[in-house]
């Protein structure tokens, strides 16, 4: 007896003998077409209630030599990329939840007493280490050169979030100017957090979308300005570790993060597993090169980056006017 089995315009001959069974079948059909057995649903009458086990001559006995069969089923590439695009739609119900929650209902409201701020932040709760997301989030809204930014151009967001790390290809968004900015701050492995001068560059880059929201001169002017009074404002006096208003101050050389010493940053990014803080009390003169060589890698990357940048922010609005 000969199976002649059509899938996708093509047609497969199976030859059954009479100890072959349906999974001998499937199996034969996972080599020849790609289709897992598991995820292969074979269309003729005899086969409706059949179990992996029952043998085929058995199943089919009365029918002529040659019996047509349909198969139908999904190969693993189109299931993954089906739960790619599932993973796209949950992180944009996320992003408009997000979105619709009211101030009172988000963590970490605003600092009483400032008026340009972050109204709050919110970091994904979904993951197990979402207190050090938290942290780094906090982090930005009290750094010292992002505060002085912010209030030296006026500008309010209601809400600072985390960006879910589902969405490789945008590295940060600004919504309606203002209503939510969100940063990606996980590294694209997930096992930890980018470094925090590179989230910096991203929050300036979006808080540039403040005004301008094409990538057009104006654009490049703002962005450059904001980083350099970045810079400037990191700089500046504090009083007591901290400001009149009672914020903290952070700069770019900061990195407590809030997370274990035990964490260190590598490579541009934040990478679990680490044993040192670099450029810590007890550095030595090897270390302090070390570090002057990765601050200037890190600057050359930095500059690429616009671009990329540019490219990720180009990609989200386009997508949001497809919607």
């Amino acid at each position: 007896m000969q199976l002649l089995v059509s899938f996708r315009g093509a047609v497969y001959p199976v030859a059954v003998d009479a100890e072959t069974t349906v999974a001998n079948v499937k199996t034969f059909l996972a080599a020849a077409t790609g289709i897992p057995a598991p995820n292969q649903r074979l269309l003729h009458k005899a086969f409706a209630r059949a179990g992996d086990g029952d043998q085929v001559c058995g199943l089919l006995k009365g029918e002529a030599d040659q019996v047509k069969v349909l198969l139908v089923g999904t190969k693993e590439e189109d299931l993954a990329e089906v739960r790619r695009k599932d993973r796209v739609l949950e992180v944009r119900r996320q992003r408009e939840h997000t979105a619709s929650l009211k101030p009172s209902s988000q963590q970490s409201s605003a600092p009483s007493g400032r008026t340009y701020t972050f109204g709050s932040v919110k970091q994904l709760d979904q993951f197990p280490d979402s207190n050090l997301a938290k942290n780094l989030l906090l982090r930005l809204r009290e750094d010292i050169g992002i505060i002085e930014v912010m209030r030296s151009h006026k500008w309010f967001v209601q809400v600072l979030t985390e960006l879910h790390p589902a969405e490789k290809t945008i590295l940060g968004f600004n919504k309606n100017m203002g209503q939510e900015i969100s940063i990606r701050l996980r590294t694209d492995r997930l096992d930890g957090f980018r470094h925090y001068r590179t989230i910096v560059k991203v929050l300036l880059h979006e808080l540039v979308h403040m005004v301008h929201s094409d990538h057009n001169e104006a654009f490049h002017t703002l962005n450059s300005q904001l980083n350099r009074e970045y810079d400037l404002y990191s700089q500046g006096n504090s009083v007591a570790g901290g400001r009149e208003d009672g914020s903290r101050v952070f700069s770019v050389d900061d990195d407590s993060t809030g997370v274990s010493p035990s964490h260190k940053y590598q490579g541009g990014t934040f990478v679990l597993g680490g044993n040192n803080t670099p450029g810590g009390a007890h550095s030595t003169a090897s270390d302090i090169q070390r570090d002057v060589i990765l601050a200037a890698a890190e600057k050359r990357r930095l500059e690429q980056w616009e671009q990329e940048l540019v490219d990720s922010c180009n990609e989200q609005k386009e997508r949001e006017e497809r919607k």
